[in-house]
């Protein structure tokens, strides 16, 4: 992200409030499921998903800049994650 789309976030962060940004977050990932839901039944593009995974990924970067301003504990916990991902389902340890 630039240091202007980090301005904006912050700014609109600042002045929705994070009561807002929560409410916010839970709507895009709703939108986001039902575009998902109408993907497997074959009524929705790949446009559409593309367009509420930028919503939600909006919204997911103030949620972080509010509850891990420095990333370090999102960071962590996705190298962690990502590891558990390659043992378990990369290298066959899922047994």
């Amino acid at each position: 992200m630039t240091a202007k789309e980090r301005d904006i976030l912050q700014s609109n962060l600042s002045k929705q409030g994070i009561e807002t940004e929560i409410s916010v977050a839970i709507e895009e990932a709703a939108e986001l499921t039902k575009e998902l839901t109408k993907k497997l039944r074959g009524m929705s593009s790949d446009k559409k998903i593309c367009e509420e995974i930028a919503d939600l990924q909006i919204v997911l970067d103030q949620l972080t800049m509010y509850f891990d301003p420095d990333d370090e504990k999102i960071r962590l916990f996705r190298q962690f994650k990502i590891k558990r991902l390659d043992m378990f389902y990369v290298k066959g340890d899922h047994q």
